[in-house]
């Protein structure tokens, strides 16, 4: 028996102490007094053990509660995030490939370019047969 580190030879000896102080009549209502006061004193510690310990805990559960609503929305990011990547990655190949070349009428796009002449070169009605334009002076 270990009850404050005090072997059972030192419990007796203190007992013999107390009943040659106290007396034999008053030794028996001290001992409840005693009694009493270490069980309320237990009592007390065990109280406090568990408020400290639910206190500690109390931030722990309330993690765990965030945690958990968190949990829906992180999914739903997830998926969005998925998609994202599906579709990044569907754009950019759709940029890696090949535009195809379409035909363009050549008509078509000489007859919109405007045209112009060069400084060096006057045409005149003639000078569309093929001959050499005439020089104004001469």
């Amino acid at each position: 028996m270990n009850f404050f580190n005090i072997g059972t030879a030192e419990l007796l000896l203190i007992f013999i102490i107390a009943l040659i102080v106290v007396g034999p009549r008053r030794l028996p209502e001290i001992a409840r007094s005693l009694g009493k006061i270490m069980s309320d004193l237990r009592r007390m510690s065990q109280e406090f053990t568990t408020q400290m310990a639910q206190e500690l805990n109390a931030p722990a559960e309330e993690l765990s509660e965030v945690k958990e609503e968190l949990k829906t929305p992180a999914k739903e990011l997830s998926g969005i995030a998925k998609e994202l990547r599906g579709t990044t990655k569907e754009l950019s190949e759709i940029a890696k490939e090949p535009k195809p070349h379409t035909e363009v009428d050549q008509h078509s796009m000489t007859s919109d370019l405007p045209t112009q002449a060069t400084s060096d070169q006057t045409f005149s009605e003639e000078g569309t047969s093929g001959q050499e334009p005439k020089d104004q002076n001469g």
